[in-house]
């Protein structure tokens, strides 16, 4: 009955990092209360908790996450119960932990440019009482940007309407005002707009958006910016649930005749350069991170960690909460994951009438090197990429220490270690190193 006040109680924290542990990693008083939004009345509730001087302890000095060993303290965490409410019914229903965990995989998977909580499952326990699985999370404010980034003084702002999380609004107001009221097709005004926004965070950010097909992106996120000279605005990706079905025209939803008013990318990418940047970032990692191989990967990573626990969940919870079909969610993903990509390269060449097909690109090299493609650097060679026919595509050769690039083994390119190449059709290159 009291579930939407935000008091927070006094109570004590043990972490315990696996089964087996017998000693607590670490124990404190903090301060907790009960976090979300609409899950908030549901019985399986998520947590949030703080520590604060008041409680005995302002920080936990304590390497936590796997995914960023550099994070070595927080002031803070979030407990997170998994609990959604049915469209249909308006009954709590639990899935299989999917969405959000996947987006944070691609995320660290490519070295994005958008900041991502880290994340790990859980067992909770309350005075003792089994309480179920749950995720625990990095909180999103400012000490997470002081510990990941190393800034103090920020701005952070959150939804489409600016809401003022630390700082103020000034600064990106002044940037959003000037996207939407010059040109964008003007290189110079372009320009300015790269000494205010990491380019690629905002377009990673929307490209997670897209593959997922969110309807709520409006609400749930931030973006934020050191408070220094040359700050830039970076985006912060969470509670990115809200998927759609693998073939929802994303393009057509956002910009087509009933858009929901997208802010800023509509006007950005009028631009040529943003929207070959855009077009190719997004080939690029749906060619890699984000590749029907790697988003099943993930997906079987993330079941496979909690799978042991998920009848004993079940069963803490099946009297109050509504459970999807065991296994219904893990096929539904398995199956985004392997028509999205190709799903998504059509419906970009279809909404913008452009006149390419989906090429492939394959990249060979000989001797110590490598070749770096837009934004990405393969692997291992050879090498195939699905681009966009007629969208300019960036290769550079990249020597190993010790080597120097001698040529590509195409003729007729540019003999540049760095060249564009703009083909309607399937392409193979080689670079010899020596």
């Amino acid at each position: 009955t009291n579930w939407e006040d935000d008091y927070e109680v006094p109570g004590h924290i043990e972490y315990f990092p696996d089964n087996e542990s017998k000693t607590a990693a670490f124990a404190s008083y903090m301060g907790v209360s009960i976090g979300g939004n609409s899950t908030k009345e549901y019985p399986k509730k998520s947590l949030s908790i703080r520590f604060r001087k008041s409680w005995g302890k302002s920080h936990i000095k304590y390497a936590l996450w796997d995914s960023k060993p550099h994070v070595e303290q927080f002031d803070g965490l979030n407990i997170r119960s998994d609990m959604a409410g049915d469209k249909v019914s308006s009954h709590p229903v639990s899935g299989e932990r999917i969405k959000n965990e996947i987006i944070y995989e691609f995320a660290h998977a490519l070295n994005s440019h958008v900041d991502v909580q880290a994340y790990k499952p859980v067992l909770l326990f309350l005075n003792g009482k089994y309480w179920g699985l749950y995720t625990l999370m990095e909180r999103k404010g400012i000490d997470f940007i002081r510990e990941n980034h190393g800034f103090k003084e920020i701005d952070m702002l959150s939804e489409d309407h600016m809401l003022i999380e630390h700082g103020d609004d000034v600064h990106f107001d002044r940037m959003r005002s000037y996207i939407e009221s010059h040109d964008m097709t003007e290189p110079n005004h372009y320009r300015q707009v790269q000494k205010w926004m990491d380019v690629l965070s905002f377009i990673d950010y929307w490209i997670f958006e897209c593959y997922c097909g969110a309807h709520d992106y409006e609400v749930n996120r931030r973006y934020w910016r050191p408070r220094t000279k040359d700050g830039k605005w970076r985006w912060l990706a969470f509670d990115m649930d809200s998927w759609r079905e693998w073939d929802h025209d994303i393009f057509e939803y956002y910009f087509g005749d009933e858009d929901e008013q997208v802010v800023m990318l509509p006007y950005l990418l009028k631009n040529k350069d943003f929207f070959h940047l855009f077009a190719n970032r997004m080939c690029d990692v749906l060619n890699t991170g984000m590749s029907p191989e790697s988003a099943k990967g993930f997906v079987r990573k993330i079941t496979q960690t909690i799978k042991s626990e998920v009848d004993r969940e079940r069963e803490r919870w099946k009297d109050e909460h509504e459970y999807v079909e065991k296994g219904s969610q893990i096929a539904r993903f398995m199956e985004h994951a392997a028509k999205r990509p190709a799903y998504l390269r059509q419906a970009f060449l279809h909404f913008y009438t452009l006149k390419g097909r989906e090429i492939k690109v394959k990249l060979k090299v000989k001797g110590p090197g490598s070749i770096q493609v837009n934004t990405i650097i393969p692997e291992s060679y050879p090498w195939t990429g699905v681009y966009l026919g007629g969208i300019p595509i960036t290769l550079e050769a990249k020597p190993d220490e010790g080597s120097s690039f001698s040529h590509w083994s195409t003729p007729e390119l540019r003999q540049d270690s760095q060249i564009e190449i703009n083909r309607m059709n399937d392409v193979e290159i080689e670079a010899i190193f020596e």
